[in-house]
């Protein structure tokens, strides 16, 4: 049987992604592309660490949002079997890909968030439908979108929940080496439950209702801190909302780190993880260390991530915009004693290593470029 030749054309190469590309590099005969990254705040990874970077491309923004990517002429190539893209419409080079693919039989996979609400116009519905019928398969983050999707009259047997993943192995390894230490005695001068945030300090991520439930807490009986680890670009002053706050020691700004050691020790010993607006990668972190999760229950905006919490087991989704209801489960979470904290920690690890792990990805890579199926 021909060996298959995969080209992957990327928007963009953030640090969370080389665990599972290079997993891909490692398995298959795979050509690596990418867009400029300019899109984003994401960390990138150095491309050159996968053994078949190719080439990153310079990206200009065209009309209604529309990125064109120079010199892509490159990617027609007839050796190639398969193209793995990121399914983003509004990418020129991927619409380029998906008329090749279909007129010289290239199977051609979008690795997707999907679609979550079909447009409101008959040309957007139809544009959006003309792009997922295009391609050979589509790979979607979450399960609720993929199901809505099939409601919505896109092919069925086209979707596959592929989830996401951060470096799984790593965390595995570094799980079973933590151990209690006194991180957070040292800097709060108190032994009182830990609230942990990690990831983007941005407006979406609704910081300040976990602020504003602190506060609540703490005029309360329980005795809490906060940790907010993470880069601000929440175009607000983070920073003066906690000076102005009376119980400004008891937050701590740890502030942006890549160091997954002292990632896994900050997480390792808190007692929840909460994140008031929506939640993406932020859940699989806190889980894959065992600490469970309390985010909104505004599902139709929230990121696929947030699936991977089991109510009343592994976590909470609180009523959206509600503290009274947030400080209720941050509560719960936060005193939830020894026993449980055991349990929770074992589900949290069997639930990111089941579905949201490089290992599971690479299931879902397997069944649709060798075509072994599996449950």
């Amino acid at each position: 049987m021909k060996r298959s030749k995969i080209c992957c054309v990327l928007n963009d190469y953030p640090h969370y992604r080389l665990p599972i590309l290079s997993a891909l590099d490692k398995k298959y005969d795979v050509d690596f592309f990418f867009g400029s990254s300019f899109e984003n705040s994401l960390e990138v990874f150095d491309p050159t660490k996968l053994r078949g970077f190719k080439k990153v491309f310079r990206c200009t923004l065209l009309w209604k949002n529309f990125i064109w990517f120079h010199h892509i002429l490159v990617l027609l190539r007839p050796s190639y079997t398969h193209y793995l893209l990121t399914g983003a419409p509004n990418y020129l080079a991927n619409w380029i890909i998906l008329v090749y693919g279909k007129i010289f039989r290239k199977r051609v996979i979008l690795w997707t968030h999907g679609v979550k609400q079909l447009p409101s116009s008959v040309l957007g519905r139809l544009y959006l439908k003309s792009f997922y019928w295009l391609c050979s398969d589509a790979l979607i983050y979450g399960d609720s979108v993929r199901d809505r999707m099939g409601q919505f009259g896109f092919q069925s047997e086209k979707l596959m929940s592929i989830h996401n993943s951060l470096d799984t192995d790593l965390q595995t390894e570094l799980f079973h080496k933590m151990k209690h230490s006194t991180i957070y005695e040292k800097h709060f001068l108190n032994t009182d439950p830990v609230l942990v945030f990690i990831g983007r300090l941005q407006e979406n991520k609704k910081i300040g209702i976990l602020i504003e439930a602190v506060e609540r807490i703490l005029i309360g009986s329980i005795g809490v801190n906060l940790v907010l680890i993470g880069k601000n670009i929440m175009g607000v002053d983070l920073q003066n909302r906690i000076q102005n706050s009376k119980y400004n020691t008891r937050i701590w700004v740890y502030g942006e780190t890549y160091n997954e050691e002292n990632i896994a020790e900050l997480l390792y010993n808190a007692d929840v993880c909460v994140s008031p607006g929506v939640i993406g990668l932020t859940a699989i972190h806190a889980l894959s260390y065992g600490v469970p999760v309390v985010t909104s229950n505004d599902m139709l905006n929230q990121m696929p991530e947030s699936e991977a919490i089991i109510p009343n087991v592994t976590g909470n989704y609180f009523k959206e915009n509600n503290i009274e209801d947030l400080c209720e489960k941050i509560s719960y979470w936060a005193t939830i004693g020894e026993e449980k904290r055991i349990l929770l920690r074992k589900i949290a690890r069997e639930t990111v290593l089941k579905e949201w792990s490089v290992d599971y990805q690479m299931k879902v890579f397997h069944a649709v470029l060798d075509g072994n199926k599996f449950n």
